[in-house]
């Protein structure tokens, strides 16, 4: 299960030493043919690279984590870090509570039209997931679902998947 809190739009403003980002100027990000740009390149391009010392986003999940596949290896875009990747588990296999990622985007919110994900070997290739949403960390809502989907197997496989119903407020 991939736990992904989406919430709205994101919205922009900057206060003095604090950013801020505020309901009055929404942001719509177009895709264009790079499908790793999108919403967190977006932030990393206007925020720096450390989005959650600036309260923007918070990346958690699940499993025992392994410190040579952290987890902010899965906002890496740059050329130089593209290839490193996610591994929720260090020496146990995890169970399906232990195979979920949240991020949270903090107080803002984003309507989610398409996400990307990218794999790196053969033996660690999801088929299966659903994305979920929530304003509250309460109430969830199925955003996506994919079940045994073919588009990532093998190694170094990158896919886009659009969101069917772009609808929601999450």
């Amino acid at each position: 299960v991939l736990k992904n809190h989406i919430t709205k739009i994101f919205e922009k403003k900057k206060s003095d030493k604090k950013t801020k980002i505020e309901k009055s100027n929404q942001v719509k990000i177009e895709f264009k043919k790079d499908e790793l740009n999108g919403i967190i390149q977006y932030l990393q391009k206007n925020y720096g690279d450390d989005l959650e010392k600036k309260n923007l986003l918070k990346i958690s999940g699940g499993g025992q984590k392994n410190p040579d596949y952290p987890l902010t290896n899965l906002i890496k875009f740059n050329e130089n870090d593209r290839n490193q990747y996610y591994f929720n588990f260090n020496k146990s296999i995890p169970n399906e509570n232990d195979n979920w990622i949240e991020f949270d985007f903090m107080n803002n919110k984003v309507n989610i039209s398409s996400y990307t994900i990218r794999t790196k070997t053969v033996n660690h290739c999801p088929s299966s997931w659903k994305i979920i949403g929530s304003n509250n960390h309460k109430n969830w809502e199925l955003i996506d679902r994919q079940i045994n989907n073919p588009e990532l197997n093998g190694s170094y496989k990158q896919h886009r998947f659009d969101i069917e119903n772009n609808n929601n407020s999450n």
